[in-house]
């Protein structure tokens, strides 16, 4: 059965009576109940976050912060904790920064939480739609167990790994995007602008067009007519995108899709495995219990697809078996994945074998895409000549009849 999760707000008190909020990914306002009961919070309101309205959606995601931001705040963090600077005046000292605006804000409210008499998690967890809950849990386990200069420090690097695949991405696909873009924009600026002036000259000439010059034509009078009938239902389509996004159904859904594109989906599934693997080893590294760190990934990971195998794997974890057996069982994880964790399991080195899983499924990334940036390239200059060599044919071929007409 798919389990779906929400985004909950909250608000409690302490053991301290001290008045405490946040926001919770959780499958139901009862499991939120229970996760502030096991950190000694008394739940006051849990309220299911409405995610429908599209506006509120694409506000929502300018205020996450990025991971190259997160990384060097991290590493910043990590610096004035490691000279010995107090946590309060080490939050002043990172407000000054202004690393950027989403950050400065939830800095200073993290401070005044911590003035106020919260824990440093606590406050951080207040900020939940800022800062990712692999931030939050690792600070909280850091703080409880007194490593909190290591916790930062593997955050830094958590984050700095992840920009790197982002970075990876983008510079093998914003060449081929623009080089489209301009294409299909001289395109259609030739096709509606252009083409209808030598229309009314073809159309003068009376004599039976070529078919490429037909065909054309044909193009240009429908592109003519209903340019703005497209342009709509391209911005209706995206509405509808996002619009679907905004439900575990609907990711479920669309993941079901683009998971068996040829190529495209098999480099989405390794980027997934990779930064599964990377995170939860870096949360057990950092000293989370192996139940709550699969419990966190449920929240910190947006595939729904592997939020349900983090749901097969955590029941396995309870009943005593690994997470390779409850990977196993599904047709999410590949093979290698399953053996080396299994391995990892056997050896007692499983942060290791998660890491080893993760530099593989990156370097496999970084080969495929820099393929794709090779092949792309050419394929794209070729589609352009053509496309262009057709419109030149159309317009000059009845050109050179009206020329022998004439003479």
């Amino acid at each position: 059965m798919n389990r779906v999760t929400s985004i909950y707000r909250y608000t409690g008190r302490n053991n301290e009576g001290k008045s405490v909020k946040g926001m919770y990914k959780a499958e139901s306002e009862s499991d939120v109940a229970a996760m502030l009961r096991a950190k000694g919070i008394y739940p006051v309101t849990i309220k299911k976050e409405e995610t429908g309205d599209i506006l509120e959606i694409l506000k929502n995601l300018t205020k996450k912060a990025n991971p190259k931001d997160l990384a060097v705040y991290c590493r910043q963090f990590s610096a004035v904790i490691g000279a010995g600077i107090p946590i309060v005046k080490s939050l002043e000292i990172l407000q000054l920064q202004g690393i950027s605006p989403v950050l400065v804000k939830a800095t200073q409210n993290a401070r005044e939480d911590i003035i106020s008499g919260l824990s440093l998690g606590q406050a951080f967890r207040n900020n939940a739609d800022v800062f990712p809950e692999i931030f939050v849990n690792m600070v909280e386990a850091g703080e409880i167990s007194g490593s909190l200069n290591n916790a930062l420090e593997r955050l830094a690097e958590h984050f700095e790994r992840e920009n790197d695949i982002i970075n990876k991405v983008k510079s093998a696909t914003t060449y081929p995007i623009i080089l489209s873009s301009t294409a299909i924009v001289v395109v259609i600026l030739i096709v509606t602008k252009v083409l209808p002036i030598f229309a009314g000259m073809f159309e003068s000439y009376g004599a039976a067009l070529p078919i490429p010059t037909r065909i054309l034509l044909v193009i240009s009078d429908f592109l003519s007519r209903f340019f703005w009938i497209l342009v709509l239902a391209l911005v209706l389509a995206f509405l509808l995108f996002i619009k679907i996004r905004s439900t575990p159904e609907g990711r479920l859904l669309l993941e079901k899709i683009y998971y068996n594109i040829p190529f495209f989906g098999p480099i989405v599934t390794k980027l997934i495995l990779a930064r599964f693997s990377r995170t939860l080893s870096t949360m057990i590294l950092n000293g989370i219990p192996l139940l709550d760190a699969v419990d966190t990934m449920n929240r910190v990971i947006e595939s729904e697809t592997l939020k349900i195998e983090c749901n097969k794997i955590k029941e396995s974890i309870q009943k005593g078996a690994g997470i390779s057996e409850a990977a196993a069982s599904g047709n999410f994880f590949p093979p290698l994945f399953v053996e080396m964790t299994a391995i990892g399991e056997e050896t007692g080195s499983l942060t290791e074998m998660l890491n080893k899983i993760a530099d593989y499924y990156d370097r496999e990334v970084k080969d495929v895409l820099n393929r794709l940036s090779t092949i792309l390239e050419p394929m794209i200059i070729v589609v352009m000549a053509v496309v262009i060599g057709f419109i030149v044919i159309s317009i000059i071929l009845p050109m050179f009849e009206m020329m022998r007409f004439v003479g």
